[in-house]
């Protein structure tokens, strides 16, 4: 059984939006359980193919995050690559992911111990996508 593994999600960077309250309840956005839907899939698409053991309650764990934002269209042709310094912050991006991976590659949450995000410069052509790695922390593995 493998003790890590990485996936990519062809999707617009979502942050994990605050908390609603209404009719005495709390509940969550219709966006934030959809980018939620989409990445827990892609993650237990890839964890089926590589026969990835989810880390049991307690073992430490290493996540990585990078993020690739959309590229404004609004910017001159001879512009190539753009700082991504607008929306969604980077620590709700990360939140998004690491409650969506909850429960399928990890127990809970509290497990990662390493939280490497990081939002990278937004390019011409290329579409906005998160590339996700996920590994035990004791486990080697050449990223």
């Amino acid at each position: 059984m493998a003790k890590a593994f990485k996936f990519s999600v062809n999707m617009e960077p979502h942050g994990q939006g605050r908390p609603r309250f209404g009719n005495g309840r709390v509940y969550e956005s219709k966006a934030d359980i959809e980018a939620k839907r989409i990445l827990a899939e892609a993650a237990k698409k890839v964890i089926a193919q590589v026969d990835y053991e989810k880390a049991p309650n307690g073992e430490p764990v290493v996540l990585i995050v990078d993020i690739y934002g959309k590229f404004p269209k609004s910017l001159p042709k001879k512009v190539i690559e753009r700082e991504f310094t607008i929306k969604p912050d980077v620590d709700n991006v990360a939140k998004s992911v690491m409650d969506a991976l909850s429960g399928i590659a990890y127990e809970d949450d509290s497990q990662v111990v390493t939280l490497v995000a990081e939002k990278h410069a937004a390019q011409r052509g290329i579409e906005p996508h998160l590339n996700i790695e996920v590994f035990w922390r004791d486990h080697p593995y050449d990223r």
